[in-house]
């Protein structure tokens, strides 16, 4: 019969209240830069921002991946202008970000490297701060983004 003495439930206990710090500051950051709603009206139509947040054990530091699309209703028809952003909150660093208008990508890098898909962008930008998700992605080749190994991430 095995004995639960609860030694194995310290580092899960502190790597879970290393999360829900994380969860907090990202929840307070967010709602300091683009209110409750992350909705935001300006002179051209909406920003409908929202965040992914992530404590990364191997970095010890807390990430959170901004979207904030904008939507301008003043053009026939509508247009979108996508940006995307990770930023190291503990340390108060960007670490990447990502521009699109439509199809046209003007601006995709997570530290030296650069993307031409906003779709790559994003699955690197979630494989530096642990949280790959789903989806039509593949590993090409490994590479070394911000100190981490991690695999080069393209689409199929």
């Amino acid at each position: 019969m095995a004995v639960n003495n609860g030694a194995g439930a310290q580092p899960d206990k502190a790597l879970y209240e290393l999360r829900e710090r994380c969860a907090k500051q990202a929840t307070e950051w967010f709602e300091k830069e683009w209110g409750r709603s992350g909705v935001v009206n300006t002179a051209d139509g909406q920003i409908l921002a929202s965040f992914e947040n992530r404590y990364n054990p191997l970095l010890n530091t807390c990430l959170v991946l901004l979207n904030s699309p904008s939507v301008n209703t003043k053009q026939s028809p509508p247009t979108v202008f996508y940006s995307s952003d990770l930023f190291d909150l503990l340390n108060n660093e960007t670490i990447g970000e990502c521009w699109q208008s439509g199809a046209q990508v003007m601006r995709c890098h997570l530290r030296d490297d650069s993307f031409n898909s906003r779709d790559v962008w994003l699955a690197a930008a979630r494989a530096v701060y642990g949280a790959v998700k789903g989806g039509a992605i593949c590993p090409r080749k490994e590479k070394r983004v911000w100190g981490l190994s991690i695999q080069r991430w393209a689409l199929p």
